[in-house]
């Protein structure tokens, strides 16, 4: 069985990948290393590294609606925190000049300039909810359900994938997969870990910049301001709704 972990780039995938790969593979290592031959990142590895023979191959993807993905666990966070975490993002990557204002910043997300590839976060989040009759099978998760409750989230997943785990089994994933571990293993694996490369190329992206910054639900309450939150209700105003994050900008 095939699963693509999917989601618009900074909304807990990486977290998610941790807690898939300590689940599927108890007696493994998991670290930024062993996770790109465990749950590989469609973009960073190659053909062959690819080519998976697990019980079930579970792929790290940004697309937007794929047909080609038979499964799909679509995870989903509130465009505010989005924008802040993938605000921090592009600065370790240096995707920007340093010196570029969040308020400039949020024109460049809501505009899907950040990473065009990927669309705008609500293109994105919609090309899949449109066409989920599309694919075999869909999960829909939330980021911030996923942090308020995550043993009853990786049940879903488990029934998702048809695997049968305890939930003593389960907690011990999310242990190993908790923010405080991630953030030392980055330390430890910085250098030798593909997710650390900026871009395709072998250039370092800034290490005095956590990638695994806070894992707060709602960071954005600090940053946004309110004629900003409304930019990003105006323009993404039907995926907002849709998933029901209004609360966010009231």
């Amino acid at each position: 069985m095939d699963v693509f972990l999917t989601s618009y780039p900074k909304s807990g995938n990486t977290w998610v990948r941790f807690l898939f790969a300590n689940l599927l593979f108890p007696n493994e290592k998991v670290d930024f290393v062993s996770l790109e031959r465990l749950i590989p990142d469609i973009y960073k590895n190659t053909g062959e590294e690819l080519k998976l023979n697990y019980p079930i191959n579970v792929f790290k993807s940004h697309n937007s609606f794929t047909p080609e993905y038979g499964n799909v666990v679509y995870i989903v966070r509130n465009p505010l925190s989005v924008c802040v975490s993938l605000y921090y993002h592009a600065r370790k990557y240096r995707l920007f000049d340093n010196s570029l204002p969040f308020e400039a910043f949020v024109g460049k997300f809501l505009n899907g300039e950040v990473f065009p590839a990927f669309q705008s976060w609500q293109d994105n989040v919609m090309s899949w909810i449109d066409n989920v009759k599309k694919v075999d099978k869909f999960l829909l998760l939330k980021y911030e359900d996923i942090h308020d409750d995550p043993v009853a989230n990786l049940q879903k997943i488990c029934a998702f994938c048809g695997l049968n785990q305890s939930e003593e089994n389960i907690r011990s994933a999310i242990e190993k997969s908790s923010f405080e571990r991630m953030r030392e293993m980055e330390q430890k694996n910085f250098f030798d870990a593909k997710i650390f490369k900026a871009k395709a190329g072998s250039v370092l992206s800034r290490k005095e910049m956590y990638f695994v910054r806070s894992g707060q639900k709602d960071e954005y309450r600090d940053v946004f301001n309110e004629e900003l939150k409304q930019l990003v209700y105006k323009k993404f105003d039907r995926a907002i709704r849709f998933l029901q994050y209004e609360y966010a900008f009231k």
